[in-house]
């Protein structure tokens, strides 16, 4: 079958799980004795007794034990000259955050031209600037849409466009209020209504379920439109202007904004949320079952190896992160056509996976808390019951270790192939087979101990077992829901989707409650504050402190204020720096552009990274990974 061992199995180049990274040495001349299997002071059975198991089961090993241990035996996945740049055969997590930097950084380069080249240099820039479709903001508003996958990119796109034009639909209500807006002759009692429609427009704002990038664009732009309108002394647009109208300038600079971060998932290769899930799941697959053979060779009787236990915190790990990562990868998977069949059919074979895989990280968690904090002492009745179980232990997590491993690949591909159900079928019936067994074999050791119920001293022991028994039936779950899926008779879970803006869980929970008044309050101030200005330093209706505010609006209470703290830096940096920048290099010369340019290009490309590895430098913002709610 695709998923019977080395030969048919679809992962060419695996060993079986019940073997360590060294147990290839054998095929070198070296000792036939698998470190997993009989370490120093283990009294687990000889590999012999157990090699009719080991034999035809897949395995889950680290992808960087397959390329370090076996360099010779084992394909090692090739990597191109752009990938190789980025380090990406070295550490993926580095390599996609520094792949995005560096795409960022020429794009931003790209629209900053026409800011650092003298006019005339390039014409057609010069006239679209001159007649209003391009202008400075579009930097800003590209840094603030882009992201790491194209799914979370369109999202992004989307969620500015739509919190944009609901600032512009509310601006032109209030000018239905007063015509033209405020001027010098306005009575005072004419901005009440005014102020309670502010007021109003921020709650609603702030209260209903919309992402995060909705909120900031929205409340962006709707700053920028009321001070203009309280503005007495407005200002017309500039002559020469085709597009006259803000609102359209503003929709055509996001647009061009939004267009640009697309190109950048694009090129030179999309970067897709759907290919990002997979790695994930198949990280977190791989994980999950390495950790429980550690847990069930550990707790068996191979005690004392601290390699092993190192493993299984740095496995227990990876599934954490794979977990948070699958979950805004699923949902950021439904903007790159999720209506699709085949996109629908992915998302939610992979949903369903991330369900199962998750149940089989509690039940570990669970297991390692319960089991292995506090080892038993040798000997006594926890090795008399678990030595001999623990070849029907070993062939649970085997089969179970397989036929996820094979579900996991019919979920990333989003479909099973024609002859592959009968194989999946009865790998499911040989899964259940295997905790019968072990269920049975169970009973008969305690009765042959003397036990017969469950007892303070054995109470681990049964806490262990029973957790192996249910890892099993998360697998035959598992695979019986893609067979009846296949099948047609009973459809897959539909995977998650943004949630509705009026959701009535989310709008009730008191920590969305909490958000939207310390939200309300900091932008209220920053609206009175742009208003009453102060004297020279702040201008009367200046939209600046309420833009900022809006850009450093975040709904954990915990993690906001380091943010903030972080993003204040980073402008004071950032001005010092490019002050220091222009005045030493900005000269009007062939070289003082080319030093310019090279110097927007490093720079972008640096703090952008910072700002998407805050786990590795506490610098810059850092945007989250799914748009917290509808667009």
């Amino acid at each position: 079958p695709p998923f019977g061992g080395m030969q048919g199995s679809g992962r060419q180049g695996r060993p079986s799980p019940l073997q360590s990274p060294m147990a290839g040495s054998a095929s070198r001349g070296g000792s036939t004795s698998s470190p997993l299997l009989q370490t120093p002071g283990s009294r687990l059975p000889s590999p012999s007794s157990v090699a009719h198991l080991a034999e035809p089961y897949a395995t889950v090993p680290k992808k960087d034990d397959v390329a370090e241990l076996f360099p010779d035996d084992h394909q090692v996945k090739r990597h191109s000259c752009w990938s190789k740049l980025f380090l990406r055969h070295h550490d993926e997590d580095f390599a996609d955050k520094a792949e995005l930097a560096a795409r960022a950084a020429l794009l931003v380069l790209a629209l900053g031209l026409p800011c650092i080249m003298p006019p005339g240099s390039v014409p057609q820039l010069d006239t679209a600037t001159e007649d209003g479709f391009f202008s400075k903001q579009a930097i800003l508003m590209f840094l603030l849409i882009v992201d790491f996958s194209l799914g979370q990119t369109f999202a992004n796109a989307f969620s500015a466009l739509f919190g944009t034009a609901v600032s512009l639909f509310s601006n032109a209500l209030l000018l239905l209020v007063i015509p033209g807006g405020v001027v010098d002759s306005t009575p005072w009692y004419a901005l009440i209504p005014v102020w309670m429609y502010a007021a109003i427009f921020l709650f609603l704002m702030m209260w209903i379920n919309l992402g995060m990038t909705t909120r900031v664009f929205g409340l962006m732009s709707f700053s920028q439109h009321l001070m203009a309108f309280l503005d007495p002394m407005k200002r017309s647009p500039a002559a020469g202007l085709v597009v006259r109208d803000p609102a359209v300038c503003e929709l055509l600079t996001i647009g061009v904004a939004a267009l640009m971060a697309i190109v950048c998932n694009l090129f030179p290769y999309p970067m897709l949320a759907t290919r990002k899930a997979r790695q994930s799941a198949d990280e977190l697959n791989m994980a999950l079952g390495r950790a429980w053979l550690n847990v069930g060779v550990d707790y068996c009787g191979a005690r004392g190896a601290e390699f092993r236990h190192d493993l299984l915190m740095a496995d227990m790990s990876r599934m954490r992160q794979a977990l948070e990562a699958l979950d805004g990868q699923l949902m950021n998977s439904w903007y790159e056509m999720g209506w699709l069949p085949s996109v629908r059919n992915f998302r939610d074979s992979v949903g369903r996976l991330r369900r199962a895989l998750q149940e089989g990280s509690d039940r570990l968690f669970c297991t390692w808390t319960a089991c292995l904090q506090e080892f038993p002492s040798p000997g006594g009745a926890h090795e008399q019951l678990l030595q001999p179980l623990w070849p029907s232990v070993q062939r649970v997590l085997a089969e179970s270790i397989k036929l996820i491993d094979h579900a996991t690949e019919v979920a990333c591909r989003g479909r099973m192939g024609e002859n592959e159900d009968a194989a999946m079928r009865d790998a499911s019936e040989r899964c259940r087979a295997a905790v019968q067994a072990l269920t049975t074999k169970f009973r008969e050791a305690k009765q042959g101990v003397g036990k017969h119920a469950v007892i303070e001293e054995l109470l681990d022991e049964h806490n262990f077992l029973t957790h192996v028994c249910a890892y099993g039936r998360i697998a035959a779950e598992l695979a019986e829901d893609l067979l009846a899926h296949r099948a047609g008779s009973r459809p897959l879970p539909p995977s998650g989707y943004p949630q509705a803006m009026f959701d009535r869980g989310v709008l009730a929970e008191v920590g969305h409650l909490s958000f939207v008044i310390r939200g309300s309050i900091a932008m209220s101030v920053a609206f009175i504050w742009g208003v009453a200005g102060h004297s020279k330093t702040g201008r009367h209706y200046d939209p600046g402190a309420a833009i900022c505010v809006a850009l450093m609006l975040r709904k954990c209470i915990s993690s906001s204020s380091m943010l903030n703290a972080q993003r204040m830096r980073g402008v004071a940096i950032g001005t010092v720096v490019g002050q220091a920048v222009y005045a030493t290099v900005g000269w009007c010369t062939l070289w003082g552009y080319a030093i310019s340019s090279m110097a927007l290009l490093g720079w972008v490309g640096v703090s952008f990274f910072q700002h998407h590895d805050a786990s590795r430098i506490g610098s810059g913002l850092r945007g989250g990974s799914t748009t917290g709610g509808a667009p």
